[in-house]
């Protein structure tokens, strides 16, 4: 029993495949569909969609055969990130694409709008004028890629909408399907469900107070799941039909982000220069009991030319700098009575011109 947890939890950690694998990683590898980074699975079947299956009735509504929709999702996962792409679903049944969206999004580890978020939604009340401008309001907090992911979907559910007359997809029918895949609504049904029949089967050990107790507390839970379900459906329904202003504000935010990257790219370089000088201007001294190297400091910019004092071919003078007498052994003996006098050779020392150099030296001598 114990090592059959333990392999499944390895299974788990080393999931192979795209199915079941958090939104974040999932996209990184994924592709660009309208300007936006969703997951392989959805960049595939939505464009696919989008060519040919538009005015199809009951799309997403209705369900595709289970045995291609496993087919399909087994050869996603098989294939590499570069392969995927690559995948051709022209032979695909739209019913069978439309499903494989749905079993995407409801196998996520976290639902498409992230569980943090659920009550600030939940407590909207959309019979306000400004209920819109709430949804949209937390709609732009969204983590960046489940914020292009509900962004890719309410574009998807517009162009649906274009085509309702033929789809027959009204905005409640259509939220029908996605309220419960992008919230994990059936993941918490779920575990109601298995919460409700262990407190309904252990309550058959007890008395006939506890069983009615626990009966009532089961009915409770069950009619808060279907309130909720029910919020969602109206929450998902209001997005629908106000998806051309939603699209328009992460738009807006998408582009403006798009742009803060691009100047923020351009002065990448420029910042890290400044931070790393900065450092190596203001570092302490290194301890004189540390081994460990002082760190060289970061290269010159180009702009930072530094010039020599003097070029190569500054001229050179020579400053006459007076010699120290040298007696002869025959002045040595009148040197307690004569003065010591300069000598007539003089020798030159080819020193660089300079104003400061030239007065030091012509203090010394002259004085």
């Amino acid at each position: 029993m114990l090592f059959t947890k333990q392999k499944h939890g390895i299974d788990a950690y080393f999931h192979e495949g795209i199915f079941g694998v958090p939104l974040c990683d999932a996209a990184k590898s994924g592709s660009f569909l309208w300007d936006l980074c969703v997951p392989d699975p959805v960049y595939l079947c939505f464009l696919e969609i989008c060519k040919r299956g538009l005015g199809t009735e009951g799309l997403f509504r209705l369900s595709g055969a289970t045995a291609e929709v496993v087919s399909l999702e087994n050869k996603i996962n098989m294939c590499t990130a570069e392969e995927r792409k690559l995948i051709d679903l022209s032979h695909y049944d739209i019913h069978t694409l439309t499903s494989l969206v749905k079993k995407y999004l409801r196998e996520l580890p976290e639902p498409v709008i992230p569980n943090a978020f659920h009550e600030e939604l939940q407590a909207i009340d959309l019979e306000q004028p400004n209920a819109i401008q709430q949804i949209s309001s937390i709609l732009i907090k969204l983590p960046f890629y489940n914020r292009q992911l509900i962004h890719a979907i309410l574009i998807m559910a517009g162009k649906i909408q274009d085509h309702v007359n033929r789809n027959m997809m009204s905005p409640e029918a259509l939220a029908t399907v996605f309220a419960p895949v992008c919230t994990g609504f059936e993941h918490s049904l779920r575990d109601m469900k298995i919460s409700t029949s262990s407190t309904i089967s252990n309550s058959s050990t007890h008395s006939t107070f506890r069983r009615h107790k626990n009966n009532i507390q089961a009915s409770g839970m069950i009619d808060q799941h279907i309130k909720r379900n029910k919020q969602w459906t109206n929450i998902w329904t209001s997005m629908i039909e106000h998806h051309a202003s939603l699209i328009t504000i992460l738009d807006k935010q998408h582009y403006t982000l798009m742009e803060h990257n691009k100047m923020g790219n351009a002065t990448v370089s420029a910042f890290n220069y400044r931070r790393q000088y900065h450092h190596y201007q203001n570092r302490t001294l290194p301890s004189p009991y540390s081994t460990s190297p002082s760190p060289s400091p970061p290269p010159v910019p180009p702009k930072d030319i530094i010039y020599p004092i003097h070029k190569d071919n500054d001229p050179i003078e020579g400053i006459p700098v007076v010699k120290p007498t040298i007696y002869s052994t025959d002045e040595t003996a009148s040197i307690k009575t004569s003065a010591p006098s300069l000598s007539k050779k003089s020798s030159f020392f080819l020193l660089p011109k300079s104003n400061t150099l030239r007065k030091i030296l012509s203090t010394s001598t002259l004085r």
